[in-house]
């Protein structure tokens, strides 16, 4: 249970971190990130759960910039992925 503590503590302190950054003065045009970062943690905990296949995963996805909607199809594939390994997948919106 201390790792879960630990984990729990440094989530909260990195979130709080990232709420007192100014937000940037312009977004690329390319948006956010986030339907590869989702697509790379959802490979590393298909690979972890292959080699450990007791844990339960889960994702959290913290997004603090707006929606880009040539990114849906690719998010929305990477959630479709989740929903077939039965990884429950998170999100807290951080609207500036």
């Amino acid at each position: 249970m201390k790792g879960f503590v630990s984990v729990s503590e440094t989530i909260f302190v990195q979130l709080k971190e990232l709420a007192l950054q100014p937000p940037p003065a312009t977004l690329s045009e390319e948006g956010s990130l986030l339907a590869g970062a989702l697509s790379t943690g959802l490979c590393y905990i298909h690979r972890t759960t292959k080699a450990f296949p007791a844990i339960s995963p889960r994702v959290l996805v913290v997004a603090a910039s707006k929606d880009v909607s040539h990114q849906y199809v690719p998010i929305m594939n990477s959630i479709f992925s989740a929903q077939r390994q039965n990884i429950p997948v998170d999100a807290c919106v951080l609207e500036p």
